[in-house]
This record gives C-alpha cells, structure tokens and sequence, in this order.
C-alpha cells in the first residue's frame, strides 16, 4: 500500500488508492489555513481596535508593527515615485507625483521625506550611496541645490 507524504502525494508518484484519505487530507490542510487566517484576522482586529491605547503588555508589539506599516507605507510611495506617481492617502488612488491634490478625492497630498530609506543607488552595475530628494525620491546631483526632477530645494 502506498504511504503519504506531507505534500499530499504518495511516495513513488502511485496515485492514492483511497480518495477518502485525499479527500481528508485537503480538508485538514483548509481548516489548518482557517485556523491560521482567523488568528491573523483577530491580531489585525486586537491591533485596530488598541493600536493607540495599547495595554502595556503589548505596547512593544504594538508599536513595531505600526512602525512597520509605516515603513511599508514609505517604501511603497518611494517605488510609485520611481515612475512618478503617488498614491493618495484617503482614497488609494495613483495620481502624479507633483499634484498638490488628489484629483479623485481632493485630498491634499502630503510632501514624503524619504531620506530616512537610506536608499542604494546602482550606478553603471557598481551600487554607491546617493542623496535622493526629500519630496519625490529622484537622485540628487552632486552639489545641486534645487532638484532637477520636482523643483524641491535640497
């Protein structure tokens, strides 16, 4: 008889002979990974619903993700500023990186300072530290004081 492996084959590559032990299988894998998403959704809603009035057993943890999250957010908005563009921080939508508004909801558009990615330029395949403008990300030129791409100064 075959024997099962935890891939949900069968050593070999023979099929299974009982589609009740696949069938069982499968279904243990999906309430595994139920388990798992409904833990993640009651950390996401515990944070939500604390993630300004921590109790101090969890302060700490807290106070990781949301500076991971914002991290996310910087990294994010530096690669659509790559291509110039921006994502709007009310509505989510994709609008250019030199609007003052966003022209689907209005909103006003936050200058992003993303000095502090300490971001690595490749430079004819050799990777060299660059300054990079605090509004839009572009590099920087050398002793420039304006930038060549938005206009910010240095």
């Amino acid at each position: 008889m075959a024997r099962f492996n935890v891939n949900n084959r069968t050593q070999g590559g023979v099929a299974p002979q009982n589609p009740n032990i696949e069938r069982a299988e499968s279904s243990w894998r999906e309430a595994e990974l139920a388990v798992k998403n409904a833990m993640q959704e009651l950390g996401r809603a515990y944070f939500e619903a604390n993630k300004d009035h921590a109790e101090a057993e969890y302060y700490e943890q807290v106070t990781h993700i949301q500076k991971c999250m914002e991290n996310e957010i910087l990294w994010h908005q530096y690669r659509l500023s790559l291509e110039g563009k921006l994502q709007c921080e009310k509505c989510g939508a994709v609008i250019t990186s030199n609007s003052l508004f966003c022209n689907q909801c209005g909103n006003p558009v936050r200058a992003w300072d993303f000095s502090s990615l300490c971001i690595e330029v490749s430079i004819s395949g050799n990777t060299a530290k660059q300054s990079v403008c605090r509004m839009c990300g572009k590099p920087l030129v050398a002793g420039a004081a304006f930038c060549e791409a938005c206009g910010a100064e240095v």
